[in-house]
């Protein structure tokens, strides 16, 4: 189990923690995922419910496990605050956090940005979609991270919730000696190409995943093969057990690991 804290960087800042706080992110699964039925495969388990076979028999992407281990993996870090960026007029824009306002929160300087920004100098190679001849926006974050020696966070875009406006960039940053973290992010497209358009995120909405990985040099040994049966048969040894338990991911787990053991 790795142990992660986080800390607000001024005692004012602990209401937005409190507000919304992060949450396991197996915790908060998004409403596709949780509205989707589940597929049985024993009619038994169908609570006499009227059954369309060819129907019932189609899985669901809730039931694909690589999604599922991806969806609950880390935490999810809650927008803090209402959030727009607007194309109000050719090569003009505009942007916000709702929460920097009103001034009834207190900031740790006169200068504090709640929305700052890399240049056009940083950021052109990428080819990222930002503000044209600015760079693109970052979030600022209201708290540090910390996390044990040896274990660093992993940051992405939280996309199986399907927020599509804004896209955060990812990365992985040592918390265990560094934990100031701020997240700059690229819209999903062009804003150029829209006369007017504003994208917001809602206070509360996933914003963020974090998830622990531990700090390690580790060399690759990438090996590319010829074809072999050895590999071959294995995998279909594998297809074999997985179609005569009816596809069931915690089944088929189950028996490879009697099989290792």
């Amino acid at each position: 189990m790795v142990e992660i804290n986080l800390y607000p960087r001024t005692k004012s800042f602990s209401v937005l923690l409190e507000l919304f706080p992060p949450v396991l992110a197996k915790n908060f699964m998004p409403e596709w995922y949780k509205n989707q039925d589940i597929y049985y495969r024993y009619l038994d388990a169908q609570k006499d419910k009227v059954v369309n076979l060819p129907q019932e028999r189609i899985r669901k992407v809730r039931q694909c496990p690589a999604i599922q281990d991806v969806l609950k993996d880390g935490i999810v870090i809650k927008a803090w605050s209402d959030f727009y960026v607007s194309k109000v007029d050719e090569g003009a824009y505009y942007w916000e956090m709702d929460i920097g306002n009103n001034g009834l929160i207190e900031t740790p300087h006169k200068d504090w940005l709640w929305i700052d920004s890399h240049s056009v100098d940083q950021t052109s190679p990428m080819e990222l979609n930002g503000i044209k001849n600015y760079g693109i926006l970052k979030f600022v974050t209201p708290f540090f991270f910390f996390t044990p020696p040896g274990y660093g966070l992993e940051f992405t875009d939280p996309f199986y919730h399907h927020r599509r406006n804004i896209k955060i960039l990812p990365g992985k940053v040592e918390t265990d000696k560094w934990h100031e973290v701020n997240f700059p992010f690229e819209f999903y497209f062009d804003l150029e190409t829209f006369d007017k358009k504003t994208l917001f995120v809602k206070a509360g909405d996933p914003l963020i995943v974090a998830r622990p990985y531990k700090i390690e040099k580790q060399d690759i040994n990438l090996k590319v093969n010829d074809w072999t049966p050895e590999y071959v048969d294995k995998q279909h040894k594998n297809d074999i057990f997985n179609a005569a338990t009816g596809g069931v991911w915690s089944r088929y787990k189950r028996f490879k690991k009697e099989e290792e053991e």
